[in-house]
Parts: structure tokens; C-alpha cells; sequence
């Protein structure tokens, strides 16, 4: 298995799939786009994938945030929660499987973060549709005003990659993410910093968060390449 995997990988393979410069334009604007007849948003969840591309957290931690985590005066997003489905053990005969589990973020990572002014824009519209929005309310939530889940979340991004012709992706929402990291990387963050913004360790960042190689086309051909680093000229 490992020789065969080494055969299929080739010199351009993406080594962290991330959505180009040009690719994440096309996300955000399919994700914003209206209904032509309504004016009403295509996609109601649409803004949660945009709050997962301009803060790099986690579905389960975006799934956990209330209102109360959000200080818009000082521009700040606490980060301590996390919710994910997990198996129902006392299930009773009328009861689900799975129960909505509410636990500590992945490596306990809590942290508080400055937000872009993008990210203060996305939760801004949030809160505008919101049918409520007490410090208690959750910011991720249905249409209805039920708290989310990830499978929701993920079933309605793969129609806007696919609507935004970005469903030769793979990774799903978890590239969104990936975006964020290696758009800090290439602004000039160090990974120590990614890695606390984005609460997670500085191996895992490096190596599985940040794409090194940049999308090109090449002869009508998309191909993943690794350009030339920054020299200093040395007298």
C-alpha cells in the first residue's frame, strides 16, 4: 500500500490542500450570492462558512460559541467550548442514538482572539438574521433557531463548492481552516502564532495547516508548485 501511494503521488501534488487566492473569491462570493427572485440569501449557512474562513476555528468550536463569546467593542471572540455528536449509552427506547456533547476545545486549547474585520462583518450578519441573540444564545444555529450540528454545516458547504465549482476539493470544511493557516503563513506569521490563534500545536500546524505549494496554471493545467523564496542580497 505504501509503495503504490508512492507511485500515485506525483511532483505537483498539493502537500495541504488550501483554496487558492482565486478559489477563495469564488467561495465567498457563491456563499454570499442572493436569490435572484427573493433577495434573500441562496444559502442561509452560507455566512457560517465564511466565519470558518476568517477565523480558521474549528466546526465543533463554532457550533459551542454563544453570543456571549462575542465582544464586538473589543473586537474579541472567546474560544472555550467545543460541540460535537456522540453516542447516546442510556439511550431510552424513544431517544436518539447520538446526544449533542458539549466538552473543553480539542487540546483544551481555549483561547480569546483578536477578530479580522472580515470575521466582525460575518458575525455582524449573524446576528442580524438571528431570531434571538441573548448573551445565552447560540451564534451557529438552524433556520428555525435549533443549535447546529457539523453535519449540517458540511452538507451545505459541499453545495457551495459544488454550486462554486470548487468540488475537486477535497477536505471539506476542515479546508476552510487550512485557508486561514496558510494565508497567516504567507502574510508573515510565524507558526508559533498560528498555531495559538488557531489553538492547536505548533507540529500539527506546520505540517498539516499550512500549504507551501502555490496553485498554478500550467498549460491549462492546474499543478501544485513550490516557488522561490524571499533572498536576502547579501553584499
Amino acid at each position: 500500500k505504501r509503495i503504490k501511494k508512492l507511485e500515485n503521488r506525483t511532483s505537483t501534488q498539493a502537500d495541504v490542500d488550501a483554496l487558492s487566492i482565486e478559489e477563495k473569491k469564488r467561495f465567498e462570493r457563491e456563499a454570499k450570492r442572493l436569490n435572484e427572485k427573493t433577495g434573500e440569501p441562496q444559502y442561509p449557512a452560507g455566512v457560517y462558512g465564511l466565519l470558518l474562513l476568517h477565523t480558521g476555528v474549528r466546526v465543533g468550536e463554532a457550533l459551542a460559541l454563544r453570543w456571549g463569546d462575542v465582544d464586538f467593542a473589543n473586537r474579541t471572540l472567546n474560544i472555550d467550548k467545543n460541540r460535537s455528536m456522540a453516542k447516546n449509552r442510556n439511550r431510552k427506547k424513544d431517544e436518539n442514538s447520538y446526544i449533542m456533547y458539549e466538552g473543553s476545545t480539542k487540546n483544551e486549547k481555549a483561547r480569546k482572539i483578536e477578530l479580522t474585520e472580515d470575521a466582525l462583518e460575518d458575525l455582524s450578519v449573524i446576528k442580524s438574521r438571528s431570531i434571538s441573540a441573548t448573551r445565552d444564545d447560540y451564534v451557529v444555529v438552524t433556520q428555525t433557531g435549533k443549535p447546529n450540528t457539523t453535519t449540517n454545516i458540511e452538507h451545505r458547504m459541499e453545495t457551495i463548492y459544488r454550486n462554486a465549482g470548487l468540488n475537486h476539493l477535497k477536505g471539506g470544511v476542515h479546508i476552510l481552516r487550512k485557508t486561514f493557516a496558510t494565508e497567516m503563513y504567507e502574510n508573515g506569521a510565524r507558526v508559533k502564532e498560528i498555531a495559538a490563534y488557531i489553538g492547536d500545536l505548533e507540529s500539527t500546524t506546520e505540517r498539516y495547516y499550512i500549504a507551501i505549494r502555490k496553485k498554478r496554471l500550467v498549460d491549462g493545467r492546474e499543478e501544485h508548485i513550490v516557488t522561490l523564496p524571499a533572498m536576502t542580497k547579501v553584499s
